[in-house]
């Protein structure tokens, strides 16, 4: 069965990032932090952990003013999985989300928070 078939581990490189990111669950607005970034998906660190198969948009602004008078980056997509994922000496509480493309914005979207991410600024 196509469910049961094992997925690449990765499409593309992933990003070390802090990002904080809004969106809305269960009708309530939540909040978390993007901790690892690709042109594909992420996962963000949360309280809340949206069941697999929701789907969500993050609005995520670029920290220190990056946006000066730009809205929010939205990105748009599926919740992947949700639980804690262990990251070298602690275990983070979250989710992955992979991200669904919609006439290019999520792909532009992605690549300012990632030129942003590889130019060192946090």
């Amino acid at each position: 069965m196509w469910e049961d078939a094992p997925r690449p581990r990765r499409e593309a490189p992933r990003w070390k990032v802090e990002l904080s990111c809004r969106f809305r669950w269960k009708d309530r607005p939540s909040q978390g932090r993007i901790v690892d970034l690709s042109k594909g998906g992420a996962f963000v660190e949360s309280q809340d952990s949206p069941p697999p198969g929701s789907h969500l948009d993050l609005q995520v602004g670029l920290p220190d003013g990056q946006n000066a008078g730009a809205s929010d980056v939205t990105l748009s997509g599926t919740v992947r999985h949700s639980g804690m994922l262990p990251l070298g000496h602690r275990t983070l509480h979250g989710f992955g989300i992979e991200f669904e493309e919609t006439d290019g914005a999520v792909r532009e979207a992605v690549a300012r928070l990632l030129d942003h991410a590889s130019s060192g600024a946090k």
